[in-house]
């Protein structure tokens, strides 16, 4: 649930999506925390370009970024990540998406919205 992952450490939401990942697949002995991070981030990065297009040209987004890193926020995320192609670990990436900050990850998405204007 979002509001569990809200107060977590972008470390701890890295595993978390390493966790996420790890449930697709059989695995004789849980994987350690630092190797569940480190294959979360490996995914977050190979995922990022996806998630900057789905995320980035929707306004609603823009308006509720405004607002800071709210569960309204992260949670207009993980709906437009849903529908995305994304699948696996929309929660813990629209969190932590959420908690970089959606102006910088969309800075040069809606700088360009407000030159075309």
């Amino acid at each position: 649930m979002i509001s569990d992952l809200m107060p977590l450490s972008e470390s701890d939401l890295f595993a978390e999506i390493g966790r996420e990942l790890e449930r697709d697949q059989m695995q004789a002995f849980p994987q350690s925390v630092e190797l569940l991070r480190r294959r979360g981030e490996r995914f977050f990065a190979s995922k990022l370009a996806e998630v900057r297009a789905s995320i980035c040209p929707n306004k609603t987004l823009r308006t509720l970024a405004a607002g800071g890193v709210t569960i309204d926020l992260a949670q207009a995320v993980l709906a437009t990540l849903e529908t995305s192609t994304l699948g696996t670990a929309a929660t813990p990436i629209a969190v932590l998406v959420c908690r970089q900050g959606l102006t910088s990850l969309c800075n040069e998405s809606w700088s360009s919205q407000e030159k075309a204007k």
